[in-house]
């Protein structure tokens, strides 16, 4: 348990003049002075002096680096200079990275000695508080309680709770550091869960709160923002109908707040996992979390202008688009099956990261060196644009470390930099010493290699995964006197055009391909064809297609009949039009047919066309 810290309560902090500005502010000067007081100075620490000098060193070696790529950068630009010199130049651009590689190496071996002179146990409470209230800051958290009356009491009973201020700061904080409203958000919930509650159910309502401290607009709606209360409850009944990731109940808080911040609607999420199962479930079933459940952004969103107007996720994967709106449908599609992702920014091009059982990785564009993204972390009432390899250097720093002496040795070391006035960095600087050890630890904990970041796969698949055909499946007569023609009946073998996979309907589905996708040219010849058994009998039918469409602009598919022992190789031509389905299954709108046993039906469509998803052919005896 946090260990109490009695501090001095001046004048300014008199109880009669509680919730003010003032007050508030004269709390953290005496948090900051008890905190002082019991601190290394570089007065009295050779180790912490030490410890600058490597910083200086290190910034010194990163400098020169920085001045012998401008060098090599300009003689590579000038004609007149020779290899000779180009040689030399390349030979000083690369004793610069040998230097920094051997000064980073001193700098943590620096940074070791000086922590390990560091004790903040016994300064935990106020280390913890003065955070909390540094990020808060006095007018916003003055503010807060001067809105409401129910608010001043909620953060008496906060700031006087130290396991709660603990719970919170160790998992993240508060988006940009509101804390009232992150307390606001968690105090109903829990209040909704009182007689309710599981594990899931309480990491999720504490990583809602802390998202959603800063509010999120909807996607394309900068006017309606998204309910927390409603996203905690969608992704609880998700969890708890088993429609969400096998890995899900597994994720840490921190985790978390990476899955349900996304700026999509509830019922869009809904939309997104009932129209992949419908429609590719050999995404949902993929094993490689690199593209599971994301892989539509190569097969069906090709790279073009949009096709259609869109105001959300649905309308956005029949449009298409360029890199912008793939990776916004990406980071959508995973959040919606319950994985993490970190949107990110790189030079001229949108792309996302996304957690999987082995790291974080980046797709639709290169590595994390090039990515960076504007998060909600507080930094001094700036914006906080983050570079991808702090990001990741983090996620590594988590993912090999024990939750507890991540928080003793990391988090109360970031708690002394804010208490202490030091906002973020992503490199080290010396001027602020306690955030550069921050830097120093985290990335100790981020190249040590344990296996805590092996968790335990569930041996079922939570979302119900379809029972694999193995037997092909062959035309039958239904009840109703129909008789069904399976989609995956055909004497075509599948290819990159063709795709056959177990449907969550039962038995197999297959799927067309967009003619855009693997280099694909359908005016080569693309045939799906069919011969009429001997169970349906000679006759005139309505002949109608149950699939799944997610594109407006689809082309029909065309029809071809052909009748053994006719002279004319080609007796029927009927043309199917897809409607756009939004994702469900539904039927086509039927077309009259003449059939006999051993018919040859013949199924095409011209280039380019979208993807579709077949499950059966229906014939109704007309």
């Amino acid at each position: 348990k946090l260990i109490t810290t009695k501090v001095q309560i001046n004048s300014e902090m008199d109880p009669s003049n509680k919730h003010t500005e003032e007050y508030f502010a004269a709390r953290i000067k005496a948090l900051q002075d008890h905190i002082k007081e019991n601190i290394p100075s570089l007065d009295n620490s050779p180790l912490l002096q030490g410890f600058l000098d490597a910083c200086n060193a290190l910034n010194a070696a990163i400098d020169s680096k920085k001045k012998a790529d401008d060098v090599l950068a300009n003689l590579k630009k000038d004609k007149d200079s020779g290899p000779a010199i180009i040689q030399k130049a390349q030979d000083l651009d690369d004793a610069c990275n040998q230097a920094i590689e051997t000064m980073w190496k001193c700098e943590i071996n620096a940074g070791r000695l000086a922590l390990d002179e560091l004790d903040l146990a016994s300064l935990e409470a106020s280390l913890v508080e003065c955070a909390i209230l540094v990020q808060s800051t006095p007018k916003g958290l003055a503010e807060f309680c001067a809105n409401d009356e129910t608010n001043a009491c909620l953060v008496d009973k906060f700031l006087s709770n130290s396991e709660w201020m603990k719970l919170m700061i160790r998992h993240g904080g508060a988006s940009n550091g509101n804390y009232g409203k992150a307390i606001l958000i968690h105090t109903k919930l829990l209040a909704q869960i009182r007689d309710s509650s599981t594990e899931v159910r309480h990491k999720l309502a504490l990583a809602v709160a802390l998202e959603f401290a800063n509010d999120i607009p909807v996607f394309h709606d900068n006017d309606t923002f998204i309910d927390p209360i409603g996203r905690f409850w969608h992704y609880v009944k998700a969890y708890e109908n088993k429609e969400l990731d096998d890995m899900f109940e597994h994720f840490t808080i921190w985790e978390l707040r990476l899955v349900i911040d996304g700026d999509a609607t509830d019922e869009d999420y809904q939309w997104g996992r009932n129209y992949l199962k419908a429609y590719r479930p050999d995404e949902v079933l993929r094993s490689d979390y690199k593209w599971k459940y994301v892989w539509a952004v190569r097969s069906d969103m090709n790279y073009h202008h949009p096709e259609n107007d869109f105001s959300n996720y649905k309308e956005l994967l029949s449009a298409g688009g360029q890199c912008g709106p793939r990776a916004w449908f990406g980071r959508f599609i995973a959040k919606a099956w319950g994985t993490p992702t970190w949107g990110c920014r790189q030079p001229g091009h949108a792309a996302l990261t996304r957690w999987t059982p082995d790291g974080w990785c980046t797709d639709l564009g290169v590595g994390f060196a090039l990515s960076h993204w504007t998060e909600n972390r507080y930094n001094g009432g700036k914006p906080s644009e983050r570079n991808g390899l702090d990001f990741e250097e983090e996620t590594k720093a988590r993912m090999e470390t024990c939750p507890f002496e991540y928080y003793q040795k990391l988090t109360l070391l970031e708690c002394l930099a804010e208490s202490m006035g030091e906002t973020i960095e992503y490199i080290i600087n010396p001027d602020k010493v306690w955030r550069s050890l921050s830097l120093v630890q985290r990335r100790v904990f981020a190249q040590q290699e344990t296996d805590n970041h092996k968790r335990e796969l569930e041996a079922d698949l939570n979302h119900s995964k379809p029972k694999v055909n193995n037997k092909k499946e062959e035309p039958f007569q239904d009840i109703s006197g129909c008789f069904i023609i399976p989609a995956s009946s055909c004497t075509t073998p599948p290819s990159k055009s063709l795709l056959v996979m177990p449907s969550f309907l039962g038995g197999d589905q297959i799927h067309l391909t967009c003619s855009a996708y693997m280099g694909l040219n359908y005016e080569d010849g693309s045939e799906l064809e069919y011969k009429i058994p001997e169970i349906i009998p000679p006759g005139t039918y309505i002949l109608s297609c149950h699939m799944v469409n997610v594109h407006e602009k689809q082309v029909p598919l065309q029809l071809t009949i052909e009748h053994p022992g006719d002279s004319d190789t080609f007796v029927d031509v009927q043309s199917i039009n897809i409607q756009y389905t939004v994702g469900k299954w539904q039927h086509t709108k039927g077309v009259r047919v003449q059939l006999q046993p051993d018919s040859l039906l013949m199924f095409s469509r011209e280039s380019p066309c979208h993807g579709i998803s077949i499950k059966e052919f229906i014939l109704e005896k007309s």
